[in-house]
């Protein structure tokens, strides 16, 4: 799909917005070791869509949401690769080619930022609290 430029829409209806948050694990404490030779460690990367959040319960003591039209995928392929493979996965579940809008979160890492700016998502990346 990415390597021959041809358009895939999904066949969902039209989203006011779709959300995208993305993180890898490596930093995070979650670490993969590799079986293979010369590969000591496997990065984790991991992405949630959704197209909103839900009230779950009315009448509960605490307000809980629910993220409706929840979407993942992890993958430990290169930033790049993962990017399009999210992609396509949102594509297919939430018709990301029709949203309104796209809002992809992360914690900053630029390979985050890359995949957010890219020619297919073309999201609104916002920039880091506290400057840069």
């Amino acid at each position: 799909m990415f390597e021959d430029s041809e358009v895939f829409e999904g066949e969902g209806e039209e989203k006011e917005i779709v959300v995208t948050e993305m993180d890898a694990t490596e930093m995070d404490a979650t670490i993969l070791h590799s079986q293979e030779k010369g590969q000591k460690k496997l990065t984790v990367k991991v992405g949630v869509m959704y197209s909103g959040k839900e009230l779950e319960s009315e009448t509960a003591k605490y307000k809980r949401y629910r993220l409706r039209e929840k979407t993942l995928y992890g993958g430990i392929e290169d930033p790049e690769e993962f990017g399009e493979k999210l992609y396509f996965k949102g594509e297919e579940k939430l018709s990301l080619f029709k949203a309104r809008n796209l809002l992809v979160l992360g914690d900053g890492d630029p390979w985050i930022k890359n995949i957010a700016e890219g020619s297919y998502f073309m999201a609104t990346y916002p920039p880091k609290a506290g400057g840069s």
